[in-house]
């Protein structure tokens, strides 16, 4: 049923968060290896337990409605709220969820960004330690080379980390701004986009 397929979509959205744990995870692994189990369970309860508790309110209040392609947040009749003619028996909240939906993705862009500059920052100073730990010695050559190639290889690695977070939810993000703020500004291309890149989060992980 709709209110199925809307439980189940809202479900998903436990990826963009556990995305933004493992951000946290490799900034606390990278200062304390041991830190990260402390902090474990309550990733879990925020990444599974937010988009649990939005999916149950959604069923509850009645807000999950056919949007013209998928099931998810929105009024019933489909833009009720825009004629005045047509009483709106169904979704009443359901922008509101919107909202903190994309207030939930954008935060989590944000902070993962951050973080991943950050990672390049601690692993940089890193370098710096080991330079003057070794400075005026043999090895330094030699570990100057092994930190470059590792400074190197983590900044693409966190510069990937990013891009495939943002190809996969910036599409969405932004067709949800536009039917929130700017309706007559929707673009059907990035409805086409968001549905196309949307599944394809876990290949780009």
């Amino acid at each position: 049923t709709c209110t199925a397929q809307g439980f189940f979509i809202i479900i998903g959205y436990s990826v963009p968060l556990y995305n933004l744990a493992l951000s946290f995870y490799y900034i606390l692994f990278t200062l304390d290896r041991f830190a990260y189990r402390k902090m474990e369970l309550w990733y879990h309860v925020i990444s599974l337990g937010l988009p649990l508790c939005m999916a149950i309110f959604g069923v509850i209040g009645h807000e999950f409605n056919s949007t013209g392609t998928i099931c998810f947040f929105d009024e019933y009749p489909l833009h009720c709220r825009k004629d005045i003619g047509v009483e709106c028996t169904r979704g009443s909240r359901a922008k509101t969820c919107e909202r903190i939906l994309g207030s939930i993705l954008f935060i989590a862009s944000i902070l993962i960004t951050t973080n991943m500059m950050l990672l390049f920052r601690l692993v940089h100073r890193q370098h710096l330690k080991m330079h003057r730990k070794y400075c005026g010695k043999g090895r330094l050559s030699q570990t100057n080379s092994t930190f470059k190639k590792k400074e190197k290889r983590i900044a693409f690695q966190a510069f990937c980390y990013v891009c495939s977070f943002f190809i996969t939810f910036i599409w969405g993000l932004i067709d949800g701004f536009l039917e929130i703020y700017f309706p007559e500004n929707r673009h059907f291309f990035l409805v086409v986009l968001h549905k196309i890149f949307y599944p394809m989060q876990g290949l780009f992980n």
